[in-house]
């Protein structure tokens, strides 16, 4: 049970929300891995339209997301960007031919935003929209309905929408559940009613006390689920494979020897160089002490940057029988065979690039600068992405921001000429601009 504040009577409401926290169903050995004909038996004749073939594609995205840093980078790029300085209100009009936003404040507005906690709205929204492309808004009514009282979000995982029906022409009912990768029996799935911008107004008429309004980023052709394009690198394979590159590259540092110098002592050395102290070992044990000793002292002097450069000395001599010269200590470099780790890494940076196409985040806005995209790094350039980026944004944060929107329209909270925005945060350009000009992109 929670108080919320009705704005039209000014007291305050006791609400009722035992059902809008998902509800976890406990796991057992036997729902932990349901297999295919058991997921086909568990969605058939459900009242809810499955997410996905079957039904966990929120967490198919999650497993392959948390394996990804580029790809976990891009998102929290995005959802930075898209909320920038925070939620603000906005005087629309039209100077010199030019459409103009101008903030403005109004102690009414504030306090509902306040009472609904938007920051947290905006957070959760935002995180969720450009992770799954849908957001589910809860709307409860004042008690007068009159109004909007709070609005809140559901995590994205755990909504599923109901099936289409004919006689509504819609859909009219929302599941949640914090259970749908262990198929939840009813007794863990409450049902909310569903409505859009068309029947706000209608549902705010009728008896319900809670309902749902549905946010997405819009694909043709889709009535359930939408998807952002990026969704494609799921599909297709992309971020599965940044996954494993990782994998693949400490099996190869695991499972790899590296030789840089090889050193190849004649047998006749140890006792031309040792004499007595050689010929005197009883054992091999002695014998090998001392080769330890002297390989020692040639590793300290080939390793290390305190020794570059150094002079290596070794022992040779001649041969009484033929006359030819016989060198006791042949020293090496190995050239290892990097042909195969190249190509690896060229793996890795294609990977990277194409996830960073995927998400449509321009390299300069998170740091690395990749020599196969091409990409630079100034000031001038992360100032270019940034703008490119933004203008990018526009219609995403309107998707965003319509369930806020329209409960505050419901409100009478906005005029006709009032809009809700983001706030872009300003960068500097660390280029030195010794003319000061300045060059506008056209």
């Amino acid at each position: 049970m929670i108080q919320l504040l009705d704005n039209e009577n000014e007291v305050y409401i006791t609400v009722d929300t035992r059902t809008f926290f998902a509800k976890a169903q406990p796991q057992t050995a036997a729902a932990a891995l349901p297999t295919k004909a058991r997921l086909r038996k568990y969605m058939g004749g459900k009242p809810w339209q499955p997410w996905g073939d079957d039904n966990i594609w929120p967490a198919q995205v999650r497993k392959l997301l948390s394996k990804s840093p580029e790809a976990l980078i891009c998102l929290d790029v995005l959802c930075s960007y898209t909320y920038g300085n925070g939620l603000g209100v906005y005087e629309q009009s039209v100077q010199n031919n030019k459409k103009v936003k101008i903030p403005v404040y109004d102690e009414k507005q504030w306090e509902w935003l306040r009472q609904v906690n938007a920051q947290n709205y905006c957070v959760k929204s935002i995180t969720d929209y450009w992770t799954l492309a849908n957001t589910w808004t809860q709307m409860i009514p004042s008690r007068d309905r009159k109004s909007v009282a709070t609005v809140r979000v559901l995590d994205a995982p755990y909504g599923r929408m109901g099936k289409w029906d004919e006689t509504k022409v819609g859909i009219p009912d929302f599941y949640i559940s914090g259970a749908w990768e262990t198929m939840p029996t009813d007794a863990y799935i409450d049902s909310l009613p569903l409505t859009d911008m068309w029947g706000l107004a209608e549902m705010m008429a009728g008896k319900t006390n809670r309902f749902m309004y549905q946010g997405y980023s819009y694909t043709p052709g889709e009535a359930f689920y939408h998807e952002h394009p990026w969704h494609a690198m799921v599909r297709n394979g992309t971020l599965e494979l940044a996954g494993k590159l990782p994998e693949i590259r400490k099996r190869m540092i695991d499972n790899s020897m590296f030789i840089k110098y090889h050193v190849r002592v004649e047998a006749s050395y140890w006792e031309t160089a040792y004499g007595e102290r050689w010929t005197a070992c009883k054992t091999s044990a002695e014998r090998m002490a001392i080769k330890q000793e002297f390989y020692q002292m040639i590793e300290q002097k080939l390793i290390g940057s305190a020794n570059a450069f150094k002079t290596i000395f070794s022992e040779k001599k001649t041969s009484e029988r033929d006359g030819k010269e016989i060198n006791l200590i042949t020293i090496e470099r190995v050239e290892t065979d990097s042909g195969k780790e190249a190509s690896f890494w060229q793996d890795i940076m294609a990977s990277t690039a194409s996830i960073f196409v995927g998400f449509g985040t321009p390299p300069p806005l998170i740091g690395p600068v990749l020599s196969d995209t091409k990409s630079r790094g100034g000031g001038s350039d992360i100032n270019e992405s940034k703008n490119t980026l933004v203008s990018r944004l526009v219609m995403h944060r309107d998707n965003i921001l319509e369930p806020l929107d329209r409960a505050m329209r419901y409100n009478g909270l906005l005029k006709p000429t009032q809009v809700l925005g983001f706030e872009d945060t300003l960068l500097t350009t660390l280029d030195v601009n010794p003319n000061g000009q300045v060059n506008v992109a056209a």
